[in-house]
């Protein structure tokens, strides 16, 4: 499975499953968050390839992770909480063995929520594997 492939998957499943706006990277049209209170924006990070097996038929592995990062506008007591709540959304979508597009979610890592510019931040590690026939 080609590169553009497993991304496209992973982007997929990812607008499936948010209603939030996504900001891509890597875009021709820059991404301006004025006027929002939440985004998300999406990272793909495809980390290496492996063979299989010593078969030209055995085929390879590729590996890496997807990063999803949800930004709530820090204002009030509680901006957490929405942030919370689309990443527990998110980690149903995304869940440990769940396989869509033959791409596999191997694991999942979130990071404690940071304050920058504004933004309360939260990132979703998405560890996926997908197999390709050479």
């Amino acid at each position: 499975m080609s590169q553009l492939l497993i991304r496209d998957a992973l982007l997929s499943n990812l607008t499936f499953n948010t209603l939030l706006p996504i900001a891509f990277e890597n875009s021709a049209k820059p991404f301006d968050p004025k006027g929002l209170d939440s985004y998300i924006a999406q990272y793909f990070l495809p980390n290496i390839t492996t063979s299989r097996g010593k078969a030209i038929s055995s085929g390879d592995e590729s590996i890496g992770i997807y990063q999803i990062s949800v930004y709530i506008r820090a204002m009030g007591d509680y901006y957490d909480n929405p942030a919370l709540m689309e990443i527990d959304s998110l980690r149903k979508a995304f869940y440990i063995g769940a396989v869509f597009d033959g791409v596999r979610v191997t694991g999942l890592s979130q990071s404690n929520g940071t304050v920058q510019n504004g933004w309360f931040k939260i990132d979703l590690s998405i560890n996926f594997s997908s197999y390709t026939a050479r």
